[in-house]
């Protein structure tokens, strides 16, 4: 084949030659421009045959691809070789494959439905096609020329006495991508051993190595990172930023110590096995310990951004509260840290994580159905965390329950109260907290208005009264008459059987003394009446008593 592209590219010449000499120069050009195009495009068509691996084994045509006789590959990866059998016979013939060999990996034999096979039959007039999978060794480190083969033997009917074999070679370039490639006895991995003998050793490139990454540390964990901390952070007080700095810095000085260790070990020039299985521990480490520091950095970054909402309350000298969505957060932040750590793990160690994920999805589900009130519980703290219908520190009421209750701690499954007035402890499930309707009398603010009713004879000055008793609430140094709630007022309140009734009512400062309050009123109402000469109304019921035989026109 190669003869006869060669005779016809000659050829191709020559005519073109006898052209030129016949012909006007610019017309000639031109010509042999044409030429050339029709042999570029021709000399591939005929050369495709030419670069294929193909031979005739008792019959049966065997050919590779062009092109396939060199096959670059990176350690740890899978590549395909295809061959190609055809039977152009009348007969049944069988092919019979010997296990492929390669040394830096494994290799295996794939027919057309992706099944391993070691034979095949092949039908008169058919065409088979089959897969040689070649997988370079993951430690195998980067190697050139290394020689993969096949031997097949084609033979008729069902005993190979008439057989004929041939075997097919292929050389592969492995390139090793995690490897210590160009490293060993290099300081850094970088720079070649400027050391005289006997420092020249790679023992001394790895310590050299390893003291530069520990300096490198050092710089980074304490003069470096503390500087870019300060400046991203430079609005929040030196507190803070000192805090963040002490939670992380030992984390990051363990990583650069920990990278110094496996870069010397890449140095000293040990088995790739050795290096590689360093390297996944490391990596293992290195995303706990990035957890670790991510979880730390998220908490300061929560009581920095806690302290700056409520430093006005501080600088006061007033409590500051509880931020209440905190464990919602922090829980949330935990999951995707979790998640992320697993997926990267399993990454590292080569694992499927899709396949893991479908099988933890079906556990999932299987679990939801077996424990359907325990999620209920959880979800429904989810919701209250979300929606904060109350905190700790509210008083509240439950449903159709007139008890007042204090909230002591709002978890994930449980929600405590205190009994106001009797200082027991109750704990509610979640689900029937968020199920029940919510009084929550101290939602704003602790502030609580109370109204004080009394009651006078109908002889007694309505004014004067309710002076008194307005007097008497505005002197109690618990009511509220600053302008910040309502101030307050006293107002003729009704009409009844025997009396009339006065109401006074006011802010005080703290709902859970309202009661105590409102009775320390009620006394000093009482007493001003007394000095002014006013009494407070008592039911009077006149009863008129009719003996048999009297006048009953009587008018009463």
């Amino acid at each position: 084949m190669r003869c006869f592209v060669s005779r016809n590219i000659c050829g191709a010449i020559l005519f073109a030659k006898d052209i030129a000499d016949a012909m006007h120069a610019k017309r000639t050009v031109l010509l042999l421009a044409a030429v050339m195009v029709s042999l570029v495009i021709a000399v591939p068509l005929f050369s495709d045959d030419a670069n294929a691996q193909g031979v005739t084994v008792l019959g049966v045509n065997v050919w590779s691809p062009p092109g396939s006789d060199l096959l670059d590959i990176r350690a740890g990866e899978v590549k395909t070789l295809y061959l190609h059998l055809e039977n152009p016979t009348t007969e049944i013939l069988y092919v019979k494959f010997d296990d492929p060999v390669f040394g830096k990996g494994k290799a295996r034999i794939l027919d057309e439905d992706n099944q391993t096979v070691n034979y095949i039959e092949i039908g008169p007039g058919t065409q088979r096609t089959i897969r040689v999978e070649i997988t370079a060794d993951s430690y195998s480190g980067s190697v050139r020329d290394i020689n993969a083969s096949l031997t097949l033997m084609v033979y008729k009917g069902s005993l190979p006495a008439d057989a004929a074999s041939e075997t097919f070679n292929w050389t592969v370039h492995i390139t090793s991508g995690r490897a210590s490639e160009n490293q060993y006895n290099k300081i850094m991995g970088i720079y070649n051993n400027p050391f005289p003998a006997p420092f020249d050793t790679s023992i001394y490139a790895a310590a050299a190595t390893l003291i530069l990454w520990l300096v490198i540390a050092f710089i980074v964990s304490y003069a470096l990172m503390p500087k870019i901390i300060t400046v991203l952070l430079r609005k929040h007080s030196k507190a803070d930023r000192k805090d963040l700095i002490k939670r992380v810095k030992k984390e990051f000085l363990f990583i650069f110590i920990l990278y110094g260790f496996t870069a010397s070990a890449a140095v000293t020039g040990i088995s790739e096995y050795l290096i590689r299985t360093i390297e996944t521990i490391t990596y293992i480490i290195y995303i706990l310990i990035g957890m670790r520091i991510a979880w730390r950095m998220f908490t300061a970054v929560v009581d920095m951004l806690h302290k700056k909402k409520y430093s006005h309350r501080a600088a006061k000298g007033e409590d500051v509260p509880d931020d209440s969505l905190r464990p919602l957060i922090t829980m949330v932040f935990k999951i995707i840290l979790g998640m992320v750590a697993t997926g990267l793990i399993l990454g590292v160690l080569g694992l499927d994580t899709m396949l893991i994920a479908t099988g933890a999805g079906i556990v999932g589900l299987a679990i939801s159905f077996g424990a359907q009130s325990t999620l209920a519980q959880f979800f429904s703290g989810f919701t209250l965390l979300l929606n904060r219908p109350l905190r700790p520190g509210d008083l509240v009421r439950i449903g159709g329950n007139t008890e007042t209750l204090k909230v002591i701690h709002v978890g994930f499954m449980m929600t405590t109260f205190r009994n106001w007035a009797n200082s027991e402890i109750i704990t509610m499930p979640n689900q029937m907290v968020v199920s029940s309707k919510i009084i929550n009398v101290t939602a704003e603010s602790h502030t609580y208005r109370i109204s004080v009713h009394v009651r006078v004879p109908y002889s007694a000055n309505v004014s004067l009264a309710k002076t008194l008793a307005l007097e008497a609430m505005r002197e109690h140094p618990r009511i509220i008459q600053d302008g910040s709630e309502e101030m307050p007022k006293s107002r003729f309140e009704d009409f009844t059987d025997s009396s009339m009734d006065i109401r006074v009512s006011g802010f005080v400062d703290d709902f859970e003394d309202h009661r105590s309050i409102a009775a320390e009123i009620r006394e000093s109402i009482f007493h001003k009446f007394k000095e002014n000469g006013i009494d407070i109304a008592v039911p009077k019921m006149d009863i008129y008593i009719r003996k048999p035989g009297d006048n009953e026109d009587l008018k009463y």
